[in-house]
């Protein structure tokens, strides 16, 4: 893994060093580079390894794509994930994360959002203002809190499409507060995408209403030129 002091751009990607070692991969050859915001500044990390772990495999799918990621907390800022997949030998060099780092188009705003997350240390009281709606039956829509005074937050989630929403005040939910993502999966062999998923967490009154989904897309982009 290479570490770089600031957020590279496309006309920035290093040289993989020449010494690097070959692994046995099961499935795939995988690289990556994460754009980190740090208490100590930004960082770009790029890393090239073999089978991807199995949370951010897309399911029933081809092992050849590349994965975009944006996330924001109103503490740190944007984070931003490419992880690019593919299925032959050696496959994972510098000229195919090249490749897949000049097709994606990744622009955020999600800095505006931050009247949706609460600073500082307290309790949560506004459970009863969450809006409690689904339209799917998905695994990763948890159950409305019974007692809302369980409830830490107010949790909005689009799953697989667009037209799959949840939203809740759930009791119990791995993921922290104060945050929101946006996660796509891109499939250069038959040029589609996959899995547009944002999540969302948040701690004021009624913050996870359809109105801050539509803001969430208009507030970010993740697209492809394939």
């Amino acid at each position: 893994m290479e570490t770089i002091n600031y957020w590279i751009n496309v006309r920035q990607l290093p040289e993989f060093p020449e010494d690097c070692h070959l692994v046995q991969a099961d499935k795939q050859c995988s690289t990556a580079i994460r754009w980190l915001s740090l208490e100590d500044g930004k960082k770009s990390l790029i890393d090239y390894f073999g089978d991807v772990s199995s949370d951010l495999l897309p399911k029933d799918s081809s092992l050849h794509f590349s994965f975009a990621l944006i996330s924001h907390t109103p503490r740190l800022g944007s984070d931003r994930l490419l992880l690019h997949s593919c299925t032959t030998d050696k496959c994972n060099n510098r000229t195919s994360l090249l490749k897949a780092f000049q097709s994606l188009i990744l622009e955020e705003k999600l800095s505006t959002l931050n009247n949706l997350f609460h600073n500082g240390s307290f309790s949560f009281t506004d459970g009863s203002s969450c809006l409690n709606y689904t339209n799917t039956t998905h695994l990763d829509c948890p159950p409305m809190a019974t007692d809302l005074s369980y409830c830490s937050s107010c949790l909005l989630l689009s799953i697989e499409s667009p037209s799959e929403i949840c939203a809740r005040c759930p009791a119990f939910y791995d993921m922290p507060n104060n945050i929101v993502d946006r996660q796509v999966y891109f499939f250069p062999d038959n040029r589609t995408r996959l899995g547009d998923k944002i999540s969302l967490r948040c701690t004021t009154k009624a913050c996870n209403s359809l109105e801050t989904w539509e803001r969430i897309h208009q507030l970010s982009t993740l697209e492809y030129k394939f």
